[in-house]
């Protein structure tokens, strides 16, 4: 008869998630890992298959939440526009808080293991598609709210807004200026809105 498990794997792979985006993938050790985790090596490996399968748990769950999070913000802020202002308005607050520095474990990801590695750059790629897919309703509501016009490139600004979030994650690491921060959310809603 086996051994019932005596942590929560839950609880574990939290604690795993938070050794992975405070070090990174390479420079996290199975010692880091096993001492958040509260298990063992032998348990890691059970339960979880090992670093790398581990690592994979947690860059799943963290898009999961971070989606959901972005969902959820489009949402606060209501139909169209609203949705988005949001988002970016939460950029901005973003900045005022210190673990912000941390940036944002996906691109911390893609920008360590990426180039070298074709799962997790293809992983990253879905992801990205799927961020743009929920900014693309978000301005799809806008344009049918009257709030952008009828001929907006909505796919493209989609996109644009995506890769400007991971841009805003990088540059949270390096504790900018506030004003810095705000003009450069500024500028990227204007650039989709026309200014709207």
């Amino acid at each position: 008869m086996a051994r019932p498990r005596e942590f929560d794997e839950e609880q574990a792979l939290g604690a795993a998630l938070e050794v992975f985006w405070d070090l990174g993938y390479e420079a996290a050790s199975l010692s880091d890992l096993t001492e958040r985790m509260g298990i063992n090596r032998p348990s890691l490996y059970a339960v979880f298959g090992g670093k790398r399968q581990l690592f994979l748990r947690c860059l799943n769950l963290y898009q999961e939440n971070y989606y959901e999070g972005i969902r959820q913000l489009a949402a606060q802020g209501g139909p169209g526009l609203g949705g988005l202002l949001e988002v970016f308005r939460q950029v901005v607050e973003m900045g005022r808080d210190p673990r912000a520095r941390r940036g944002c474990l996906f691109v911390n990801t893609m920008a360590e293991l990426a180039g070298r590695d074709a799962e997790l750059a293809a992983d990253g790629r879905r992801f990205q598609e799927r961020l743009a897919g929920l900014f693309a309703g978000v301005l799809a509501e806008a344009v049918e709210r009257g709030e952008l016009p009828a001929d907006t490139k909505v796919r493209a600004n989609a996109r644009f807004l995506t890769m400007a979030l991971g841009g805003f994650s990088l540059l949270l690491k390096s504790d900018p200026p506030q004003d810095l921060l705000e003009d450069a959310v500024e500028r990227t809603l204007a650039a989709v809105t026309g200014g709207a």
